[in-house]
């Protein structure tokens, strides 16, 4: 819980929480390059986007009871007129985004199963030793991470570029690896 005390939280307003990510949020896990030398990073991450600031803040309130940082930032985009404001919040981390799957997966409903991969992702991630570099682990989580996108996006057009953007990560991952296996003495 990132050090903090156990907080107390109405059940309502868990329940509440569970709706609101099954209908504007996301579960999904993060893969960026740090650096040259440092390889790929794999993180796990929640966001919720709405054009309402209230519900946004409100969730922001609830995820600071539940001992999970978050993130509250406006989406800057070029608006047009008939375009609304949205606001994005977002949980980053293992234990962050494993606090919160504690708090509503069980009240989950549409997006259970994405919660569902998600934990295992991070409980997988928490088995291994903290600087993890092998291929294998590589795949692996790579593959969470396609199931996720696939999950998250229902059309055939989404499940089509779900594949190749899932095959464009392994080739990188490839890359990095080798260049990282090239450097070693």
């Amino acid at each position: 819980m990132d050090n903090q005390q156990e907080r107390v939280i109405r059940e309502r307003d868990i329940a509440w929480m569970a709706g609101f990510l099954d209908g504007e949020g996301s579960f999904m896990i993060q893969i960026s390059q740090e650096g040259k030398s440092r390889g790929i990073r794999y993180r796990p991450k929640v966001t919720v986007v709405n054009t309402h600031e209230p519900s946004i803040q409100w969730c922001a309130r609830l995820f600071e009871q539940m001992g999970v940082g978050a993130h509250v930032n406006p989406v800057l985009r070029a608006r047009l007129p008939q375009h609304r404001q949205t606001w994005h919040i977002q949980v980053n981390g293992h234990k962050r985004c494993l606090t919160l799957l504690n708090h509503v997966e069980e009240y989950l409903v549409t997006k259970r199963l994405q919660a569902s991969v998600l934990r295992e992702f991070i409980e997988w991630c928490l088995t291994l030793p903290m600087n993890w570099r092998s291929e294998a682990d590589h795949d692996k989580a790579v593959e969470y991470a396609k199931r996720l996108s696939f999950l998250n996006i229902g059309t055939e057009i989404g499940k089509r570029n779900t594949i190749l953007r899932g095959r464009m990560l392994n080739a990188q991952a490839s890359d990095v690896m080798a260049q990282q296996a090239a450097k070693a003495p």
